[in-house]
């Protein structure tokens, strides 16, 4: 008896509305969007160094465009609605905000490719252990006059030192 109970309890999916070529381009694009995203975080983020010049180049343009953005807004909000200052602040921090991380995005990418110059050196190690996210090592880089993490602990080696392979370019090293 339990055969034709299973068979008759089973029912095709039904979607509550008909898919759509939209529907499928908008469901595809938000989980290219996503795929892009998870690319950027764990693939291209961990191993891009902007070097002095570029952080300014980002931190001016990001403001520009944050700027710009605010601008337009205010503009383009109805006369008769109230906004107080504060409300116009807190606006323009968030225009700030999201062209900072839209600009930090880019300019990694743009880092990532176009760092074509390979070079290495040896250097002195401390190890750093995060365990969520990196264990490896800290070393001053010349090049960009600060210290970096290197994410690779199978680099590490015994007396302290590590070999550094890079690859530099104009705005940066990956």
């Amino acid at each position: 008896m339990i055969g034709p109970l299973i068979v008759h309890a089973w029912k095709p999916v039904e979607l509550k509305k008909k898919l759509t070529s939209r529907r499928l381009v908008v469901g595809s694009a938000i989980w290219l969007f996503l795929a892009l995203i998870g690319i950027w975080l764990f693939w291209i983020f961990p191993s891009t160094f902007f070097n002095a010049l570029t952080t300014k180049i980002y931190l001016v343009t990001s403001t520009v465009l944050a700027a710009a953005g605010f601008t337009v807004s205010v503009r383009r909000h109805h006369p008769r609605l109230k906004y107080s200052k504060r409300d116009l602040l807190y606006g323009a921090a968030g225009i700030w905000c999201v062209a900072l991380a839209a600009e930090f995005v880019l300019f990694s990418v743009l880092i990532y490719f176009s760092s074509s110059i390979p070079g290495s050196y040896n250097a002195t190690y401390e190890y750093h252990s995060n365990h969520r996210y990196c264990t490896g090592g800290r070393v001053y880089d010349r090049e960009l006059d600060r210290r970096i993490k290197i994410c690779q602990a199978n680099a590490l080696r015994e007396g302290g030192k590590i070999r550094v392979e890079k690859l530099s370019g104009p705005l940066g090293m990956v």
